[in-house]
């Protein structure tokens, strides 16, 4: 529900670098129920897919994977691209 019209907003800036998102769920098998602000979870997931492009390598994949590997649900955006500096970790 929150990420489909996320990526629609950034499929423009994913063909220009000749990118597309795939996603998995990890050890689920349905997507499970977030209590969560949506305004918050959309903030949180434009942030993340924005910069996935902005700094991923063009023609890489970005991978968004959603799992639960405790209580909590852990999402994850991966990209190929340069290191974020340790020093603004």
């Amino acid at each position: 529900d929150v990420l489909d019209p996320l990526v629609a907003e950034v499929q423009l800036q994913l063909a220009r670098k000749n990118m597309q998102i795939t996603f998995a769920l990890v050890g689920l098998d349905a997507e499970p129920p977030i209590v969560a602000s949506r305004e918050g979870c959309e903030i949180v997931m434009r942030n993340l897919l924005s910069n996935a492009i902005k700094y991923g390598e063009p023609g890489t994949p970005i991978a968004v994977t959603l799992g639960r590997p405790q209580r909590d649900v852990l999402i994850a955006v991966k990209n190929r691209g340069a290191n974020i500096p340790e020093e603004y970790l």
